[in-house]
C-alpha cells in the first residue's frame, strides 16, 4: 500500500484545496453582498424613480424612491398598469412611446408627462425608457422618471416675463 506519510500528505492536500475553495467562496459572497448594498444605496438615494414595466405595461418593480418622490408605497404600485398613473391627456403619447420602445433595444427619448402621486396630485415628470438587450434578466422596459416640476415652473415664469417685456416695449 501507500506509505502513511504519503496518505497524510494527500489528505492534507485535499483539505487545503477544500479550505482554499471555501475561502474563495466566502470572499465572492462578501463581494456580492457589498455590491448589492452599493446598488441598493444608489437606488434608494437617487432623485429618479426607476421602474420595470413588463411587455403589457404592468409595473413589475419600482424603486423605493417612489415613496419620497411620488408619495406611493412601492407595494401599492407593483402589479398595476402604467396607464393608471399617467394623466389621461398624456397617456396616448406615452403608450405609443412605450410600444415603440418594446421593439428596439437600447434607450428611447425623453418624454414629458404628468404622473399621479399617491395623494392624487399630478407631478410634471420626464421619463426615459430603456429596452435591455438579449440575455438580460429584465423582460420589458426599464423606465426612469424624474420630477421636473421646478423646471416647468421656471419655464412658465420665463414665458410670462418675456410676454410682459414684449408688451412693455
Amino acid at each position: 500500500g501507500t506509505p502513511p506519510d504519503e496518505v497524510q500528505q494527500q489528505v492534507l492536500s485535499v483539505y487545503c484545496s477544500v479550505l482554499a475553495s471555501l475561502i474563495e467562496l466566502k470572499r465572492a459572497e462578501s463581494e456580492r453582498r457589498d455590491s448589492q448594498l452599493r446598488f441598493q444605496t444608489l437606488i434608494e438615494n437617487s432623485n429618479d424613480v426607476i421602474m420595470v414595466l413588463d411587455p403589457e405595461g404592468t409595473v413589475t418593480y419600482i424603486s423605493p424612491t417612489c415613496r419620497r418622490i411620488l408619495r406611493w408605497d412601492p407595494a401599492d404600485v407593483v402589479g398595476r398598469h402604467a396607464e393608471e398613473f399617467i394623466h389621461p391627456d398624456d397617456w396616448p403619447r406615452v403608450s405609443v412611446a412605450l410600444r415603440r420602445r418594446l421593439t428596439v433595444t437600447g434607450p428611447g427619448e425623453y418624454r414629458e408627462f404628468r404622473i399621479r402621486c399617491g395623494d392624487d396630485t399630478w407631478l410634471d415628470a420626464e421619463g426615459l425608457g430603456y429596452k435591455p438587450g438579449p440575455g438580460s434578466p429584465v423582460d420589458g422596459i426599464i423606465v426612469t422618471v424624474r420630477d421636473i416640476t421646478e423646471r416647468k415652473r421656471l419655464e412658465s415664469h420665463l414665458r410670462q416675463t418675456s410676454k410682459l417685456e414684449a408688451i412693455g416695449t
